[in-house]
């Protein structure tokens, strides 16, 4: 992917994305977590019941939503 290519040593962290990130996102509609990840919905219902953590190139936009740095 162009985003890994041009952000080398960057880590893929699920489980960070889960304790910072994830319990935030139950506060806001799916359309508002789809455009912040860039993704449809159905994958934002995903990201928000944890089935799974959005790509990394997503975190700043979505912690962005949520409050969190």
């Amino acid at each position: 992917m162009e985003w890994d290519a041009a952000n080398p040593g960057v880590i893929y962290d699920p489980e960070l994305f889960r304790r910072e990130i994830l319990r935030g996102l139950a506060n806001f509609k799916l359309m508002d977590i789809a455009e912040a990840a860039g993704c449809c919905k159905a994958s934002a219902s995903g990201i928000r019941r944890g089935k799974w953590a959005p790509h990394v190139s997503t975190w700043d936009a979505v912690s962005e939503l949520v409050g969190v740095r």
